[in-house]
Formats: structure tokens, sequence, C-alpha cells
């Protein structure tokens, strides 16, 4: 289709307009601006295009799944043209943080503010405290993959604008994030496990997150089960948030924390047995399900962990046969149906934070150590509960 099929479209009412955004989206996967010359920027139809896609999502003409998208690969596509980047950039920033922060939420959105933020960082920093009250406006939602896009974008977030020499703006914006992310996490779970006697460690101060419920007046009217949901499924978006920023690339060096995360907050988290939790009053238990996805998080966290600093991960050996050999103890037998599956889920991730544990230290004392407890407990998975299995075929009616 050309572009002047698509531009009557475009303008003409709201069912050829969709025919109109769904032709556009295609032309855009073969179409580059790369090496073309625009006198103006009234020259260049891809400004247009962005100015009209802002205009629908200003008015609600479209929904914004339809827009986003395009808007998206829009810009993506004008990343190719340094005039018009410079356009983009003085010009339309503003308004695309605004379009997508005044709207719910979605995939697609978030991949528009992540291109933003990765190559219009230097305008899109103006915004980053909007943009971080918007990333973490979400962060109860059970849905992962737009937390995992949150957690992207608040990387990038930390290195927008100038990073200055050597970086020093762009590693202290990272040390600070770190620092306020694992408080937040390290609260989090003193609140879901009931132990407000725990001996704190670090700074206290922490990201600054909206409340658990929409009303501040109905937290004691909240089902306590409910309560705990909802309490872990933030404990578990802010380990996924963790995750994402010990992976993902930057351009200065990173300190992480790993003494910390490994030696105090992980460790916490598994030590504490479901026993210890029992004994807290009737009205405060913690689930046992929630209990393993807990551990499962913080399993999920040492794993990146473990990616991340690589050869250094050696200085933390032995808290991490510690952790691995205290989940397979804590959850080798269990004669509840319910509890069996949940040990069965937690047991899996264990093998394959030892598999990459081994994997990137091989040469490792205290996995020696520990290995004759780990094969025993591999065994247990591994011998088929029973001796004979009988196969049967369906007899024709």
């Amino acid at each position: 289709m050309r572009i002047k099929d698509i531009n009557k479209n475009l303008k003409s009412t709201q069912n050829y307009r969709t025919l109109g955004l769904v032709s556009l989206a295609n032309f855009l996967e073969l179409h580059s601006v790369a090496g073309a010359i625009f006198t103006t920027e009234k020259d260049c139809q891809e400004i247009e295009w962005v100015e009209f896609l802002l205009k629908l999502i200003d008015t609600k003409q479209e929904p914004t799944e339809k827009c986003f998208p395009i808007l998206n690969k829009l810009l993506l596509l004008i990343t190719q043209h340094p005039d018009m980047h410079k356009v983009i950039q003085n010009k339309f920033i503003q308004k695309i943080v605004e379009a997508i922060t005044s709207n719910a939420p979605s995939t697609s959105s978030i991949e528009t503010l992540l291109t933003c933020l990765k190559h219009f960082g230097g305008t899109s920093g103006v915004y980053k405290n909007k943009i971080f009250d918007f990333l973490t406006s979400f962060i109860n939602s059970p849905n992962t993959d737009l937390i995992k896009l949150a957690g992207k974008s608040l990387h990038s977030l930390q290195q927008t604008r100038g990073g200055s020499v050597a970086g020093t703006i762009y590693k202290k914006n990272w040390a600070d994030f770190h620092d306020k992310l694992l408080n937040t996490i390290d609260a989090e779970m003193d609140i879901l496990f009931d132990c407000e006697d725990t001996v704190k460690t670090g700074k206290s101060e922490r990201l600054k997150l909206p409340d658990l419920t929409r009303n501040g007046d109905q937290k004691e009217q909240t089902p306590l089960m409910y309560a705990h949901l909802e309490r872990f499924i933030r404990f578990r978006n802010l380990c996924i948030i963790l995750e994402t920023g010990l992976l993902q690339s930057f351009p200065a060096a990173k300190t992480i924390q790993l003494n910390r995360i490994v030696g105090s907050l992980i460790d916490k988290g598994i030590a504490l047995n479901q026993a210890q939790i029992n004994n807290k009053s009737g009205d405060s238990k913690l689930p046992y399900i929630l209990h393993i996805e807990i551990q499962k998080s913080l399993l999920n966290v040492l794993k990146c962990v473990i990616l991340a600093v690589g050869g250094n991960i050696l200085t933390c050996s032995k808290d991490i046969c510690d952790i691995l050999w205290k989940c397979l103890k804590s959850t080798n037998i269990s004669y509840d149906e319910l509890k069996a599956d949940s040990n069965s889920s937690l047991r899996k991730i264990v093998y394959d934070v030892l598999n990459v544990f081994l994997r990137i230290a091989p040469n490792n004392h205290f996995m020696y150590k520990n290995m004759e407890n780990l094969i025993k407990e591999a065994f247990v998975d591994i011998t088929p509960i029973q001796s004979e299995i009988v196969l049967s075929l369906p007899q024709a009616s």
C-alpha cells in the first residue's frame, strides 16, 4: 500500500482508520529512513505519523494497545536519522512521556517508554521522577511480564542524561537505587515473616511505593490471606526488578552488594523455616505455599547474582552451599499432597541454581564438603516411588 493510501485511511472514519493503522504497522516493518534527505521536519512523513498517533492517544479515538506498538516502531525507525532524532528529542519526548504516564500501563506502552529511555535518554531523564512514579504505580500487579519491562525501564532510568567523567553519575544513580531496592525487599520480607526484631543492615532509606490497599481505611477489613498474597506479589515483583537490574548491561561499573544479598537477605529468608513461622500467633501465620514461593523468589535472585558476578561468587561459596542444603533438607519429605507439589517446585529451582553455580565455580572446596549430602537428596528425587507400573489399554466399546 502506498503512503498516500495509508494517510487517506488514517484520516477517514474509524473503520478505515483501523485499516490504516494495520497498513502503517506493516509498512514500517519494511521501511527505512537511513540516508533520507529532509529539508525540514515537515518533509518527514514519520514525524507526521508520530503527531497523529499522539493525537489519537490523547483524544482516546483508538485503543492505546493499537497506537503504542506503532509509535514504538516509528521511534526506533527515526533513530536511524540523526536530524529527525533531534526533532523527536527536542519536541516530542515530553508529549510521549505524558501519553504513556497518563494511561493505564500496558506491555506496549512500557516498551515505548523503554525505547525513549534508551534512545532519547537526554530528554527523557528530565522527567525521571514522573517516570519513576509511573513505573512503581503498578508494583503490585500480578502481571510479571509488565514487571520485567518495568525493571528494564527502571534500570535504564539510572543512565539517562549525562554520566559525567568515567560514568560517575551513573555509578551513583545505580548504587542509590540498588541500596534502596535491597532495603525495600528486606523490609517487605520482614513484614511477611512477621520479624520486626530482625537486625537491619545498610541504610534505612527505601523506595517510595504506593500503598498496598487503595483506601487506607480498609486495611483492617482486608482478609488476612488476601493481605499475605498482596504483600507477597509486591515482594516477588521487587525481586524480579532486582534480577533484571543485575543482568542488564550498564555503561559504567556497577557495585553489587554481594555479601548483603547472599549472606544476609537470601540466607535470612531461607533460614526461617515453617516451624518458626507456625510459632507466631495464629492470626499472623504465613501460609506454607507462600513461604515456599518466597524462597523460590530468593533462589531466582541467587541465580541471577551468580550469573552477574561470575567467578567472584567464590567469596560466597559457604553461604550458597548452606542455602541450597537448607532448602533441600527442609523439603525432602512431605505426606501432604499440596506441600509435596510446592516442595518439588522449590527443589527444581535448587538444582537449577546448583547447576549454574557448579558451571561458574567448579573448583569449590565448600561444594566438595557438601557434595555427599546433595547427591543423597538428588537420589531421593530420581528414585521411582513405585517399583512397578501397570499399563492398560482402554477396552473397545
